[in-house]
């Protein structure tokens, strides 16, 4: 079938719905974005300063940077854009955690595009080689602020379409840029990645806590009772 389209009409279009998404919320929802992405931002600045090894450190500039493109893409009505970076932190967080420490491997991804590892193929190093990251990852699960266990699955069923509320129903440029409820649930969205992300840093580098960001540590406190607070950060 061949589809009869304007594109001078539909770049208009999209430009009146772009323009009028970011005079309405956008600044606003950059603004709750940046702040459901503060703790994930605080674990940013002590892996840059602590915990580099040499391999792959580009990864937690790329982090920034997609918590940085999730707040443009939700600000501007971009959701499918939005959820797209957000599932792509967790892959990157988690791509940094295994090849910070496998140089070879590492270059074989640069020299060769090949040799990446699934999401749950790391959760799975993670289990087998850091000292009860399991036991403390399930403790902070079982206390957690977040509406799910593990948001790259909803992420992942939106990139992928899959389901009736994920498949895209665009029927010009401009239905592409959402409305204020869409732009909203990115927020959560954010909120519910950042704190899966800070689980597997903190179920990684909970024993390291008093040199973790403050607020780490504080909205760790609050989570968690104190027996389950003291093994999770000092085991």
């Amino acid at each position: 079938m061949t589809l009869e389209i304007n594109y001078s009409l539909q770049i208009r279009d999209l430009v009146r719905e772009l323009s009028a998404r970011l005079a309405i919320t956008g600044e606003s929802v950059a603004q709750e974005m940046h702040l459901a992405s503060d703790e994930l931002l605080e674990w940013i600045g002590y892996l840059h300063q602590s915990e580099l090894t040499g391999q792959c450190d580009s990864l937690i500039d790329g982090l920034r940077s997609l918590i940085l493109e999730a707040a443009c893409g939700a600000a501007a009505g971009l959701y499918r854009s939005a959820i797209m970076s957000m599932r792509g932190q967790i892959d990157i967080a988690l791509t940094w955690l295994y090849f910070k420490d496998h140089r070879i491997e590492w270059e074989r991804v640069v020299r060769e595009n090949k040799g990446y590892l699934l999401k749950s193929d790391v959760i799975d190093y993670l289990s087998d080689n850091y000292e009860n990251f399991q036991k403390k990852f399930t403790i902070l699960k079982n206390h957690k602020a977040r509406n799910i266990d593990d948001p790259y699955k909803i992420l992942s069923a939106h990139i992928h379409s899959i389901g009736l509320f994920t498949v895209p129903d665009i029927g010009g440029f401009a239905d592409i840029v959402g409305k204020e409820e869409s732009c909203k649930e990115c927020i959560l969205l954010q909120r519910e990645v950042t704190e899966f992300i800070s689980d597997i840093m903190l179920s990684s580098y909970g024993a390291k806590w008093a040199s973790l960001p403050t607020p780490i540590v504080e909205n760790a406190k609050r989570r968690l009772p104190n027996e389950k607070y003291v093994s999770v950060l000092n085991s």
